[in-house]
């Protein structure tokens, strides 16, 4: 037998009529390509009689691939390289400021990771005292934002993050005590 891991198709079903500019938005980030009907029936015929057990059958934007792509990120390997080389420079930048202006700096990183998560115009368009799911969070993007910043700070944050530290303010307060050696 064969299970064929469908992607995403441009007409709207039962299954994908929940989702909204910004799920949308996040397939795209991670290169995954709406397919027509036609499209897809294409493919179906195409498949055949594979000997894998599983396909993914969707077309990939190979213009839009990622540097860590969700099929990556699924896997049980992690993968730390950039982590390590990206934590530390985020560390050494706040560590170079006046300690007022670290709070400032780390808030607006991770502002910006959520504008990006959100698709939102830029940084201005997230509240920092407003909490997280009222801005249009949801559990699979919270785990999104949390794996950027772990990306992004080297640190190893754990899965309930966003929902411990719910704005984006306490959640800078929680992380700039990791990242600086001294206090802000």
């Amino acid at each position: 037998a064969t299970s064929l891991a469908w992607g995403l198709w441009q007409q709207t079903s039962t299954m994908t009529s929940h989702l909204d500019e910004q799920d949308l938005a996040r397939l795209a980030r991670n290169a995954i390509a709406p397919m027509s009907t036609p499209e897809a029936l294409e493919l179906f015929d195409a498949v055949g009689a594979p000997p894998q057990p599983l396909l993914m059958v969707s077309p990939l934007n190979t213009q839009a691939i990622p540097a860590h792509p969700v099929w990556q990120r699924l896997s049980t390997q992690r993968r730390t390289a950039a982590s390590v080389e990206q934590g530390p420079q985020l560390a050494q930048q706040l560590g170079s400021l006046p300690p007022a202006q670290r709070f400032n700096v780390l808030l607006d990183h991770i502002r910006r990771h959520i504008a990006t998560i959100l698709a939102l115009p830029g940084v201005d368009a997230v509240d920092a005292h407003l909490g997280f799911m009222e801005q249009g969070l949801d559990s699979l993007t919270a785990v999104e934002l949390r794996n950027r910043l772990a990306t992004s700070t080297g640190l190893t944050l754990p899965a309930t993050t966003v929902f411990d530290h719910p704005t984006p303010t306490a959640l800078t307060h929680h992380l700039l005590p990791q990242l600086t050696t001294t206090p802000e």
